[in-house]
């Protein structure tokens, strides 16, 4: 049935056919429909979302939408760290089926809470790219044809959309500010034609226009 937000979190509701009892009516209403419902409730935990079925055992979904299974010790555990002999029984840990039920109900969450985190990344990365690659430009290692070179090959590795397309055109406006149109410093029309000769880009490098 999907999930649905809360004050602190959000819950999973599970619906399926009740084998043991058919769906029944008296006098024109529904009595029994014939399913059961399981809920699974996450709550805020610092930056991740936990159901606790019981208090041995807790399911974890951490913010970049991965889900992992915490356990802690069990009644045996403690007696034998006590001293005492190992209980004939524990508690069991989460049953498999479960565990299944919890990542079908969960997929579209952990795949917005993915999606989220990735943006983040990339904003992260961005958000400090124009910085790096001046630095790097301005440490003097470099001829200039040398550090025309270099972001053009930084540009490159860019992938074709998203966060890639953002990076392109950051490191274009870079090229433009220290490589501006006809001045000495700009790319030739023969030094773009032998850079897009070797690019691994569909499109074509021109951050002053092609020629």
């Amino acid at each position: 049935m999907g999930c649905a937000a809360t004050a602190d979190g959000f819950v999973c509701t599970r619906r399926e056919s009740d084998v043991l009892n058919r769906p029944q009516q008296f006098m024109g209403y529904e009595v029994s429909s014939g399913h059961r419902e399981r809920e699974y409730r996450f709550e805020r935990e610092g930056d991740s979302y936990v159901y606790r079925p019981d208090s041995h055992n807790a399911v974890v979904l951490h913010e970049d939408g991965t889900v992992e299974i915490e356990s802690g010790p069990k009644p045996s555990d403690a007696l034998c760290i006590l001293g005492g002999a190992p209980l004939p029984w524990d508690i069991p840990e989460i049953p498999h089926y479960q565990f299944q039920e919890l990542q079908e109900e969960t997929a579209d969450v952990r795949r917005q809470l993915a999606e989220r985190a990735e943006a983040s990344r990339i904003d992260d990365a961005l958000r400090g790219l124009s910085d790096e690659l001046t630095a790097e430009l301005e440490r003097g290692t470099r001829s200039p044809a040398e550090q025309r070179r270099f972001l053009f090959l930084r540009w490159d590795e860019c992938t074709e959309s998203g966060g890639g397309l953002e990076a392109r055109r950051i490191i274009e406006q870079l090229v433009r500010r220290r490589f501006p149109r006809d001045s000495p410093r700009q790319y030739t029309p023969a030094e773009l034609e032998e850079l897009n000769r070797g690019r691994a880009s569909n499109a074509p490098f021109c951050p002053i226009g092609c020629p």
